[in-house]
């Protein structure tokens, strides 16, 4: 299909699937629907447009033939599917166009691209390879491409006549040192431009790096003519510059190997966010062309492993705000008449308060007369200046000193000291480094601090007593932190206010340390003696644990709920370190005849109950009534209804049960464990699932449906070692008792077993056969059979057999 003259398609469908269309002279193509597919191909003849009015996708190839041959975008939401190739011609856009991934541009001779200011080119397409061409940018639009305009040979040139921006642009390794250029007046951007080969940028406009200007290998040489603005720099390899490099905004140059900074006549080179040099890099600074170059270093130095910054001329080169440290300026080599200029911050900076004036003395040593601006607050420290009335703001060098005078007594005041260069300003905005002291003014009266200030851990709360100052006191304030001691009356969290000597901080999070500072406040004046320190962490209770009684000489509970108990007969002994399972050492040995220990019950309907028991007992209650058998442990209603226990039997065996409200019973009857033995009994009860369970030595020896169902709210105590209605004591050792508000599971169980029975146990012998059991999923124990009726314990690892 083709078009002598000039012509105009309107209204209607043009369909050209499949079809190859060539125009002689000018064209618009304006359909209603135009149709294209992969097939359509169409051409534009030097001097020529092609100008595009509708909407849709354009398929298969268009060639702009000649110099001048154009294509002209101008519809609503138009997209290319098709290989756009240029041998001279311009693509002019002027609305928002999209390239999707199966559209392209390629070129064979010098092309212009032009897009309206405002508007964006989308483009997806292929990698757009400049060749021995120009590539020219014109109109002050956007091209964003996900794949790189790549300069690919020598003869490359990207020019930017315009303030448009290109989202990518790569000199690839095949290109000997192209060219970009930006055109007087223009301020063109990209965002990310990457050499893996030398390049010339010669700005008579300004040339804007949005992200990052990388050079890719050692041989890459950068060279810059005019006016270019970047933010971050990552340099492999030498950097030329004749005119002016600004790094700006959050900006860096980067050294990552080997490079050479030069300057040229005119040159100059700031550094407002700062340099980094990597690990093994060397980075030289070389002024060959320019007498006393003056480099500067503004937003901090970074020299890391053994990087190196090399002065290869006569420049000066000067760090400010702040100054690298000690360990940076070592990196930092002279190699001929430059010189360094390091601006150091203060050092030595204290406070001193004297006993009789209300004055405090503030001295510190300034080696470079750097500026020196000092806050005061009675909060703390401050991490920026204070924006007025400083307690100091000037340079000296040597040793200068200042006294803080018009101060209260007895009060701790903080003192800020920030270094910084430049004019003398309040408040200083960029600062090199800052040092804190601090010190308590006094008129030579004594404040005492409170004494014996202690922290208790409990569940999610934290007893604190203290003894208060009997003289020129009015009352105690108490301040807490998760992080360190409060530095002050008035820093960290309140915790308490008034004259009593304890209080008890409550809503704490079990396992968080808690920093508590006392302080005694004079009577005389609202004046704080210094404080004293205490520290806590709320206790972590294994979950559901109400009650734990060790039995190590007390009958303490270390649950950390509070839940002592009483021994109501001294006559009770404590069993050998030999014949005790406990890591304390201790047990306790019941005579059966009048020793028990009572307790607050802290259960109802679902709990479990844990005892370790030896015992060589009988002749307690038939299977059938539990609640007259010897008493391990057992409620106290006064009655017989709604309270359970757990008892030896008539024949040695272990039973558990309850009574009902018309005072039956139900009982659990489990094995014997008369054997004078240590024996590990747990009962799970859960009244919602009507369950209970009895478990000897880590297994499930008897269970019952009815024994779980029951209410069983009326009892308030607990009493170890006694049933209270028919007078049945327990005779044995007992130890590691624990009460749980859940019914433990499967797996706790055997680690209350297994977790003891290893200390019993311990002598294994060589020739044994071992195996082993992982009981909770991290420590595995391993058991010899040694032939016997019992197994010993050989060990225990998180790993291995």
């Amino acid at each position: 299909l083709t078009f002598s003259v000039t012509s105009t398609i309107g209204g209607g469908t043009f369909d050209v699937t499949g079809t190859t269309v060539s125009q002689a002279a000018s064209f618009v193509l304006s359909p209603s629907t135009l149709t294209t597919n992969a097939s359509t191909s169409w051409s534009v003849p030097a001097g020529q447009s092609l100008t595009w009015t509708t909407g849709g996708t354009f398929y298969g190839s268009l060639a702009l033939a000649g110099a001048s041959a154009a294509l002209v975008v101008n519809t609503t939401s138009p997209v290319i599917a098709a290989t756009v190739s240029s041998a001279g011609g311009r693509l002019d856009f002027d609305v928002d166009t999209t390239f999707n991934t199966s559209g392209s541009i390629t070129m064979s001779a010098d092309t212009e691209i032009d897009i309206a200011s405002g508007k964006v080119v989308s483009y997806s397409g292929a990698a757009i390879n400049i060749g021995a061409n120009t590539l020219t940018f014109t109109g002050d639009g956007t091209f964003t491409n996900s794949n790189d305009i790549n300069l690919s040979v020598a003869g490359s040139t990207l020019a930017l006549n315009s303030s448009g921006t290109i989202n990518r642009v790569s000199v690839v390794d095949t290109a000997a040192n192209p060219n970009i250029t930006v055109a007087g007046g223009n301020n063109f951007s990209i965002n990310y431009l990457t050499l893996y080969n030398s390049a010339t940028i010669t700005a008579t406009g300004t040339l804007t790096i949005n992200s990052s200007l990388t050079t890719n290998t050692n041989a890459v040489e950068l060279t810059l003519s005019g006016t270019v603005t970047a933010h971050d720099i990552i340099l492999f390899s030498d950097l030329d510059i004749d005119g002016t490099l600004t790094l700006a905004g959050d900006s860096t140059l980067m050294a990552k190997a080997t490079g050479d900074v030069t300057f040229g006549p005119g040159s100059n080179l700031t550094f407002p966010d700062g340099l980094i040099v990597d690990n093994g890099t060397t980075l030289k600074i070389n002024d060959s062309d320019v007498a006393g170059l003056t480099v500067t270093i503004e937003g901090g130095t970074t020299i890391t492993g053994t990087g190196v910054v090399s002065l290869e001329g006569d420049e000066n080169l000067t760090f400010q705000n702040p100054t690298p440290d000690s360990t940076a300026l070592a990196k930092v080599t002279d190699a001929s008449s430059g010189t360094l200029t390091p601006v150091p911050p203060i050092t030595g900076f204290a406070a001193a308060g004297n006993n009789t004036t209300m004055q405090i003395e503030l001295s510190w040593t300034n080696t470079n007369s750097v500026n020196v601006y000092i806050c005061r607050s009675t909060l703390g420290y401050l991490s920026v200046p204070c924006s007025s009335s400083p307690v100091y703001n000037a340079a000296g060098a040597g040793s200068p000193a200042v006294t803080d005078t018009v101060l209260s007594d007895g009060v701790t005041y903080y003192y800020t000291a920030f270094s910084y260069s430049g004019g003398i300003v309040t408040p200083p905005t960029t600062t090199i480094a800052s040092e804190n002291a601090n010190a308590a003014s006094s008129n030579g009266s004594v404040y005492t601090d409170v004494t014996s200030f202690t922290a208790e851990p409990r569940d999610s709360k934290i007893i604190l007593s203290w003894t208060n100052p009997s003289t020129n006191y009015s009352s105690t304030i108490i301040r807490r932190s998760t992080s360190d001691y409060p530095a002050s009356y008035n820093s960290g969290d309140a915790v308490y206010s008034g004259t009593a000597e304890t209080n008890t901080d409550t809503g704490l999070k079990n396992g968080t340390i808690y920093f508590y500072r006392a302080f005694a406040v004079s009577s005389t004046a609202p004046i704080y003696a210094s404080g004293v320190n205490a520290v806590a962490a709320a206790t972590i209770i294994p979950s559901g644990l109400v009650s734990y009684y060790p039995l190590k000489g007390n009958e303490n509970d270390g649950s950390g709920q509070g839940n002592h108990g009483t021994l109501s007969n001294t006559n009770a002994s404590t069993l050998s370190t030999a014949n005790v399972v406990s890591e304390s050492g201790s047990a306790y040995d019941f005579d059966g005849s009048d020793d028990y220990i009572e307790i607050d019950n802290p259960i109802e309907d679902d709990f479990s109950l844990s005892v370790w028991l030896k015992t060589s007992q009988t002749s307690g209650a038939a299977n059938t009534n539990w609640y007259l058998g010897k008493a391990v442990l057992e409620t106290y209603t006064g009655t017989l209804y709604k309270h359970f226990g757990m008892t030896i039997g008539n024949a040695g065996e272990i039973l558990y049960g309850n009574t009902k409200d018309d005072g039956t019973g139900n009982t659990l009857t489990g094995s014997a464990v008369n054997d004078n033995e240590w024996h590990n009994i747990t009962v799970t009860r859960s009244k919602s699932l009507g369950t209970a369970k009895l478990y000897i030595d880590g297994t499930e020896s008897a269970s019952s449906t009815s024994a779980g169902s029951l209410s069983l709210n009326t009892a308030t105590l607990i009493q170890i070692g006694r049933q209270d209605s028919a007078g049945q004591y327990y005779d044995g050792g007992l130890d590691e008792i624990r009460i749980y508000n859940r019914p433990i599971n499967t797996t706790e169980i055997a680690r209350l077993y297994f977790s003891v029975i290893g200390k019993v146990e311990a002598n294994l012998s060589s020739n044994l056969n071992h195996s082993c059991a992982i009981i909770d999923g991290g420590t595995a124990y391993c058991w010899g059979d040694d032939g016997g009726a019992s197994y010993d314990r050989l060990g225990d690892s998180t790993s291995g057999s």
